[in-house]
């Protein structure tokens, strides 16, 4: 996905969370780099990019249905 145009709002945002400074992966040359890796790989010369992967889990109803109930046990009376 090309995220050209908004590379430096997502600086910034990242920027916001003093939780994610610290990590190696999300300082500011570890963005740039890795986004233009991507855009690379994708045969462009200029701008930034970013992969994405779509995941998706199917789960049978019944999956919820038996947490459901096993949330909803009876009370014991004494």
């Amino acid at each position: 996905m090309n995220i050209t145009s908004v590379i430096e709002e997502k600086v910034a945002a990242i920027g916001c969370y003093e939780s994610e400074l610290n990590k190696t992966f999300m300082q500011l040359d570890a963005i740039l780099v890795l986004s233009r890796f991507w855009a690379r790989e994708l045969g462009q010369k200029d701008g930034y990019f970013e992969a994405f992967e779509i995941s998706r889990q199917c789960v049978d109803a019944s999956f919820f249905t038996t947490i459901a109930n096993k949330n909803h046990q009876p009370i014991k009376q004494s």
